[in-house]
């Protein structure tokens, strides 16, 4: 395979530059995406438990039988493999004593959470969530902004 010199290589990442400039104003506005949002929840509620889990010194086996569950079931729920419900939410709250705060605000509005602790979570899966969570933000932004400046 030929080696490709500078200024091809440059004209390669000018052209992926482009491309993707123009997918990315295709896409759709996330903003009214209900699959996304859920997707939001469920990377707030799956950060919230590895974090407790790792405060408390807890294993997911400790965790599943607070919850009346399998091991596999909560590996489920960490792994992103499953898709659940309220009442598992309410099982992980108490199981982790904590309380679940669920509010319906506007858009414009801010939330504030006092007593906020943050430990660290080492998870590698736990980075990647939040990395394709983040970029699918960003891209929403991007679109929201671009759609903004056209109106305008």
């Amino acid at each position: 395979m030929k080696e490709k010199n500078g200024s091809e290589l440059k004209k390669t990442i000018r052209r992926m530059d482009a491309d993707y400039e123009k997918n990315s104003q295709e896409l759709p506005s996330l903003e009214n995406d209900w699959e996304f949002a859920l997707l939001g929840m469920q990377y707030d509620v799956i950060d919230q438990v590895q974090r407790a889990l790792e405060a408390g010194g807890l294993s997911q086996s400790d965790l599943a039988r607070a919850m009346g569950v399998s091991r596999a079931y909560v590996s489920k729920i960490l792994n992103e493999q499953v898709n659940f419900k309220m009442e598992t939410i309410a099982k992980l709250a108490v199981a982790l004593k904590k309380q679940i705060a669920l509010r319906l605000i506007s858009k414009n509005e801010k939330v504030v959470v006092e007593n906020l602790q943050s430990p660290k979570v080492n998870s590698k899966r736990a980075g990647q969530r939040k990395q394709t969570y983040l970029k699918s933000a960003l891209v929403r932004q991007k679109t929201a902004n671009k759609r903004t400046r056209v109106e305008s």
